[in-house]
């Protein structure tokens, strides 16, 4: 981290490198509790280089005046140029204000929030640039599980909620290095870690993740949990734990071995089956669109105002997704229940153990 003062503020600036695909570098100039809340710097704290000349992707966070001159306006809320775009947006209790600018393949962002939105909106938009810029680069990002067992990788995708960390735990349990539970990233044929903080709420706390959290971590996800019953499920704060910190194996990458798709369904039967490439790799890009899918007005209203960054953006996705997995053919299927029990993580456990002989 390095610290300068700019007009009587504080300027703190954290530099990262995702397997040197990409660049990143953020600067801060925001009030100190935004900053206590901000998630961005557990995000990506896995992921800490030394300062490069120019990044890839700088992000801005704190008070800044956008550049809106001559802009045309969407929706009366997307301020659109050639090569940039302002808006303001709230939900719930959050409120934030992003302008982005891409040029040349470098994305350069400013982000400021109330204190709620400081929780979730830097990260959240730190990491959609980073999957686009990494796109740009021939490098696909999917919203899955992974973990490398002898130098083979298993990849596990799923929707948010489908038992992605929950499955991923167990097979920790049964020795196979973690690679990340909620996004991995593939190049050519191999899986690279994207250890970005677990999400853990009291339906997956699990017991390789609960005997090592310390008595005020559990204290503090109690606490989040009862906040959620209170407020009759309105407000859900996942607790962010650094996989390092509680993982004895973590590790960076292997070659793709197994893809197997965690899908929920209406009974307690457990199967498996093959599934169709095309149809997996549809799957795989279709669960990023649902990642992102709070992005498509921004994205829409960039193309109205012939701000064309976002021009084929999910047809180009599914086409590096393809070329990367082009000598990969097996993809498998698991029906799982919506709510596991211990039995039921023991017995998909044990199916992803058996395909990965």
């Amino acid at each position: 981290m390095r610290i300068e003062r700019y007009r009587g503020r504080e300027m703190k600036y954290f530099n990262y490198s995702l397997h040197n695909f990409l660049s990143v570098r953020v600067c801060t100039h925001a009030s100190f509790s935004k900053n206590y809340f901000d998630n961005i710097y557990i995000q990506l704290e896995n992921f800490l280089a030394q300062e490069t000349s120019i990044p890839d992707l700088s992000i801005h966070i704190g008070p800044f005046v956008p550049d809106i001159d001559n802009a045309q306006i969407f929706d009366d809320k997307y301020w659109i140029k050639n090569n940039s775009i302002y808006f303001k947006s709230e939900r719930k209790f959050s409120k934030w204000a992003l302008e982005v600018k891409i040029d040349k393949g470098r994305v350069d962002c400013k982000i400021d929030t109330n204190l709620f939105g400081a929780v979730t909106k830097p990260h959240f938009f730190a990491e959609f640039f980073i999957q686009y810029l990494l796109l740009e680069k021939g490098v696909s990002v999917i919203h899955a599980a992974a973990l490398e067992k002898g130098s083979n990788v298993l990849i596990i995708p799923g929707s948010s909620g489908g038992g992605k960390t929950t499955i991923c735990m167990s097979l920790v349990e049964d020795g196979y290095t973690f690679l990340g539970d909620n996004y991995v990233i593939i190049f050519d044929g191999m899986a690279y870690s994207y250890t970005s903080p677990l999400n853990i709420f009291s339906y997956n706390l699990v017991p390789v993740i609960r005997k090592n959290l310390k008595a005020s971590q559990l204290l503090d996800l109690y606490a989040r949990f009862l906040l959620y019953k209170l407020t009759g499920g309105y407000i859900k704060i996942f607790k962010k734990i650094n996989p390092v910190n509680i993982l004895n194996n973590v590790g960076e990458k292997g070659s793709i071995k197994k893809i197997a798709f965690l899908t929920p369904n209406n009974n307690d039967a457990i199967a498996i089956r093959e599934i169709d490439k095309n149809i997996a790799l549809k799957r795989l890009n279709n669960n990023m669109k649902l990642e992102w899918y709070d992005n498509f007005n921004m994205m829409d209203s960039a193309l109205y105002g012939n701000c064309n960054f976002f021009y084929n953006y999910w047809t180009n996705s599914y086409k590096v997704l393809e070329k990367n997995l082009v000598d990969y053919t097996d993809y498998h299927e698991i029906l799982v229940p919506e709510k596991y029990s211990p039995s039921c993580r023991a017995e998909v456990s044990a199916l992803l153990n058996d395909i990965m002989k």
